[in-house]
């Protein structure tokens, strides 16, 4: 989920210049020069997006079309994917400019490329918060608070004020993100992390892997060699606690060998959930009651659960 803003700066020599409307079925083929000019960028994945603002409506599979959303238009970008759904709180957002105060998304094998079932919902009384319930605080980012660690019933000894949110200072706290594939930790809450992670792995003769760009890696198959890996507990502010398998904690990179599933944040002030740890799970925000939910959940059953004419 990307939740980097998107800025409009008009052009100097035009102060107040009109939105494009793009012609059907035309996408962004329009004289751009003419247009605001924004520029969005993420420092969590060190990617950028800048081109020019258009408005358009957009349907989504086969519910209602919404006239005049506002879009970029992209003529510069370090993305590999076709383009971006942002979900963030900046008003030019798809979330914010739809109105609706509640969404929700479930999250599949990320590892089948024909995986049918992930679901994104905008909108309606039908979106239920389902499950475990943390508060989330809005800065541009869904910041929620990590309490505990647990691995096999075990309290982590984990300094946790680094996964608190302090609003005023900026600081903190964890974003609750689909963009990025990975979990980031600050360097030191990872070290800890690492070390109790590999003296499980250790005792069970795993051999440590080099790998060019992941910190911690094993010889073997995730799936097979780790049925027996202990319960892995994240609590939340609220006793919110997010139960996680082998497949969120860890990441098949080669076909004998799989990795931790974590990095550091490096320069951000705040960790983050990729989407990789937020698989199988039904997750659910509620922006007027600022709380966020989450439940395991088989994502092929959400349409059953909500029948809606949402987004």
């Amino acid at each position: 989920m990307k939740k980097s803003p998107a800025h409009p700066h008009p052009n100097p020599a035009n102060p107040m210049p009109p939105i494009a409307k793009s012609p059907p079925m035309g996408g962004c083929r329009f004289k751009h020069h003419r247009y605001p000019f924004y520029k969005s960028q993420s420092q969590a994945l060190d990617k950028f997006s800048k081109g020019h603002l258009a408005t358009d409506a957009i349907q989504f599979a086969k519910s209602k079309e919404v006239n005049k959303i506002l879009f970029g238009c992209s003529r510069s970008t370090n993305l590999y994917n076709n383009g971006v759904l942002g979900l963030g709180t900046n008003k030019i957002l798809l979330v914010t400019q739809s109105g609706y105060s509640k969404f929700s998304y479930c999250l599949g094998d990320l590892s089948d490329p024909y995986y049918e079932f992930n679901r994104l919902v905008i909108g309606g009384d039908k979106i239920k918060l389902r499950g475990a319930q943390t508060p989330v605080v809005e800065q541009n980012h869904y910041f929620i608070n990590l309490e505990q660690i647990k691995i096999g019933g075990r309290l982590i000894d984990m300094d946790m004020e680094t996964f608190t949110r302090m609003p005023k200072n900026y600081t903190g706290g964890v974003v609750v993100d689909t963009g990025a594939t990975y979990t980031l930790f600050p360097l030191e809450a990872l070290e800890t992390w690492e070390s109790e992670i590999d003296n499980v792995l250790d005792l069970q003769g795993f051999e440590l892997e080099a790998d060019d760009r992941m910190r911690l890696c094993y010889r073997g198959v995730l799936n097979t060699d780790l049925s027996w890996f202990p319960s892995v507990e994240f609590i939340f502010q609220g006793n919110a606690v997010m139960d996680l398998a082998v497949q969120n904690l860890f990441h098949q990179v080669a076909d004998q060998k799989f990795c931790l599933a974590f990095e550091p944040t490096k320069t951000l002030l705040f960790s983050l959930l990729g989407n990789l740890i937020q698989q199988y799970y039904y997750v659910a925000f509620d922006l007027k009651a600022k709380k966020l939910a989450f439940q395991m959940m088989e994502c092929s059953t959400i349409d059953d659960k909500i029948r809606h004419d949402e987004l």
